[in-house]
């Protein structure tokens, strides 16, 4: 058997607190000086009707927290004393009212009760075998139950900062190939201007430039002389017709003659 919370519990503190109330009244009114026969009017009566009301339950009250206290494991030999005087004291108080005979030694029975209920809850909750291993294999599954909760909940955060991590490189990444085609754009602008300031400057100079003679080069055959353009077409015609003697080349030499004129040779 292991000792476990000894807590009170709501019922019991009910009950205990509407126990108490009538011993509390007639030891007021034992402080005032007064007694019942005093509180048939005023205030000392409306004081009393509280009292009775909040009292109404209380020795029924204090028999079934009894019980149940027993039940769950607050048990000792004042348990039983309590709930079995609880309920003879509310037995003879239904009697005295019913009026087989008059009771007074009932309003005693306040202090009495209240005695043997506080010594009732002090004795500590006992829990069997059976229950503490069932305690046990609770708090054992809700540890479980707690870790998986914990992993799955781990989980979550590994994936989650998984996915930071990766939005975080993929916006890097995106800013790299932003600043590259920006570099590329710009390198080729650059190009482009570098090539149309060439041009243009190739332009201006050309423009400025004064204009040369024509040089026209001459080639002397015999006592001719014939122009690169003219030897071209000497040789072009003597290949097409097949004929390279000496008087074919001749006439065809006479025919293409140029009159002397300036130039190179």
């Amino acid at each position: 058997m292991r000792q476990a919370n000894s807590s009170m519990t709501t019922l019991e503190k009910g009950a205990l607190v509407s126990a108490s109330v009538g011993a509390v009244f007639y030891v007021g009114l034992h402080s005032a000086g007064a007694t019942l026969a005093d509180a048939t009017a005023g205030p000392l009566y409306v004081i009393r009707v509280i009292a009775s009301v909040v009292q109404a339950g209380s020795f029924d009250l204090v028999a079934i927290a009894t019980v149940i206290g027993m039940r769950a494991g607050r048990r000792s030999p004042w348990s039983h004393l309590t709930a079995w005087s609880a309920a003879v004291v509310s037995a003879l108080i239904a009697l005295d009212v019913s009026g087989y005979g008059p009771f007074p030694w009932l309003h005693a029975a306040n202090a009495v009760i209240i005695l043997v209920f506080m010594l009732h809850l002090a004795s500590p909750i006992q829990r069997s075998k059976i229950q503490q291993q069932f305690r046990r294999f609770r708090r054992l599954a809700r540890a479980v139950r707690d870790g998986r909760q914990a992993r799955a909940l781990a989980a979550q955060v590994q994936q989650l900062t998984a996915s930071w991590q990766a939005a975080d490189q993929a916006r890097q990444l995106a800013d790299q190939l932003r600043q590259a085609r920006e570099g590329e754009l710009t390198a080729e602008r650059e190009a482009r201007h570098l090539a149309e300031a060439a041009v243009t400057e190739l332009r201006q100079t050309l423009e400025a430039r004064p204009a040369a003679a024509e040089t026209i080069e001459l080639v002397q055959i015999a006592a001719h002389r014939l122009t690169w353009e003219q030897l071209e077409q000497l040789v072009l015609a003597a290949v097409e017709s097949g004929s390279v003697s000496q008087s074919t080349i001749r006439r065809r030499v006479r025919q293409l003659a140029a009159p002397a004129g300036d130039g190179e040779v």
